[in-house]
């Protein structure tokens, strides 16, 4: 049913962007009872901040403790979103349920999917910016106030301006093509479980490019808008004294995360 509604991407239809955001926007609500558990999930990860909010002090030894929570966590978050990718792509509409174990092995091994593909854009984005002289690899010790004076006063100038904009656009173009990369391993890795798969650089590409390059770019700007708003909501209702965080991390937190992976499987299926 979905195969044929949303291989209209293919072609870059609004209207077909539409229905994909509709469904997924839609998707965390036909099962409350699995969102609020996963919710729970987002609250054990974020523990530091409670403690924080409700004691006002930040001891080493407790947020060491808690921060292993959270990386222990977030290992069954990244596992069940790729779950639900998976489920969307093999066409169910169903919200799967929560498999402790088998969520954190394919969460451990999300990890270094997203670690490779976050780490090669930041150094071609710093090789980007050092060629245009806006940064410098060097003595760290040589990094002081007149560098950084001398920075800014080269930044001012027609030439300085011209070279922040451009490095600023093609670091754009790094990040968009990489985080569109990452989704469709991500989405590799997630069918598969294997983490070759998802390292697979050629086989990402091509299945980005199977796509189309500009429905892809299309879709990540609608996403970034549609959990930019959602994003703001949630930033919003945090401040209702006490009530508000929690709303924040059980509800929103993983109503946002729900969605942003039932859309990547959606996107997937114009492959």
């Amino acid at each position: 049913m979905l195969n044929s509604l949303y291989l209209l991407l293919y072609h870059g239809d609004l209207m077909e962007f539409s229905k994909l955001f509709n469904d997924s926007l839609k998707y965390p609500t036909q099962n409350l009872h699995a969102l609020i558990v996963f919710g729970i999930f987002f609250l054990l990860a974020n523990l530091t901040s409670f403690y924080y909010k409700f004691t006002g002090k930040l001891d080493i030894g407790t947020v060491f403790i808690l921060q292993i929570i959270a990386l222990v966590v977030w290992f069954f978050i990244s596992g069940y979103l790729l779950s639900i990718i998976k489920s969307t792509v093999e066409g169910s509409d169903d919200v799967p349920d929560i498999s402790l174990k088998n969520d954190a092995v394919v969460g451990i091994k999300s990890l270094v999917i997203v670690v490779v593909y976050s780490l090669l854009p930041g150094l071609i984005i710093g090789f980007i910016l050092s060629g245009f002289g806006l940064i410098g690899f060097g003595d760290v010790s040589a990094i002081d106030i007149e560098n950084i004076h001398g920075s800014l006063s080269h930044a001012v100038t027609t030439t300085g301006i011209l070279s922040v904009v451009i490095g600023a656009l093609v670091s754009m173009v790094v990040l968009l093509i990489f985080s569109s990369l990452l989704l469709m391993a991500e989405c590799s890795l997630a069918l598969t479980g294997k983490i070759k798969t998802g390292l697979n650089f050629k086989k990402a590409w091509k299945g980005v490019s199977a796509i189309g390059w500009g429905t892809f770019i299309i879709w990540d700007i609608i996403l970034f808008l549609i959990v930019a708003i959602l994003a703001l909501i949630s930033s919003l209702i945090t401040q209702i004294p006490i009530v508000g965080i929690f709303i924040e991390y059980i509800i929103i937190s993983p109503f946002i995360a729900m969605f942003v992976a039932r859309a990547t499987g959606l996107m997937h299926l114009c492959e």
